[in-house]
């Protein structure tokens, strides 16, 4: 039996690659509380949680890991922040920014496999093939390839809706988005943040300046 272990912060891609591994598996993904509570039904099981700081399964989290593939989405955490700060409260932008840094130690801890969404979606069909095909479990390895070739050029990543916030950054108007709660939180934590973020491909982020 395989475990594909999905764990995310909310507005990174989670649903791009939950719907890429249930191409690719044939099965839905299932929660960790459902999964850790109806136990596991497939030769191949995806599993996925939303990390949130102090939202508690840090120990399932890690128990989950240490027995399965586990592949991390993600964003430049500053557009999570923006998206949390256009449906939800101050505090939850500050929360959604600093869930990064949980979501860093469990990447860290457990070697995991991260897709960057954002980067990819202006990269090469190459590129994001590549990238595809280098997050799928060994068992698939010569497999799917077809299924990868798809995903890669399509890349069909949801957007959602235009909204005040999502303009800004879009402007990369740093100004403006200093004022956003989350900011301060990014910055507070960027020696550890950023390290992190250039080993997986990213360059230049608007809150590195």
């Amino acid at each position: 039996m395989l475990i594909i272990f999905c764990p995310t912060v909310q507005a990174t891609g989670t649903m791009f690659l939950l719907n890429f591994f249930e191409l690719i598996t044939g099965n839905k993904d299932v929660s960790l509380p459902h999964a850790l509570n109806e136990g596991f039904k497939h030769e191949v099981n995806l599993v996925h949680i939303h990390v949130e700081w102090g939202g508690g399964y840090f120990p399932q989290i890690n128990q989950m890991c240490a027995r399965s593939h586990v592949v991390i989405p993600i964003r430049d955490p500053l557009a999570s922040v923006v998206r949390c700060g256009a449906v939800q409260t101050p505090e939850w932008s500050v929360s959604r920014a600093k869930s990064f840094l949980e979501l860093m130690v469990i990447g860290e801890a457990f070697n995991a496999i991260y897709l960057p969404v954002d980067l990819l979606a202006s990269q090469s069909f190459g590129k994001r093939f590549e990238a595809l095909n280098n997050i799928l479990p060994d068992i698939y390895e010569g497999k799917k390839k077809y299924l990868c070739n798809e995903w890669a050029y399509k890349w069909p990543i949801h957007n959602g809706r235009s909204y005040d916030l999502k303009q800004l950054y879009q402007d990369k108007n740093v100004k403006e988005l200093s004022n956003l709660p989350g900011w301060d939180t990014l910055i507070e934590n960027k020696s550890i943040l950023q390290p992190w973020l250039e080993r997986i491909g990213y360059r230049d982020l608007l809150w590195w300046e």
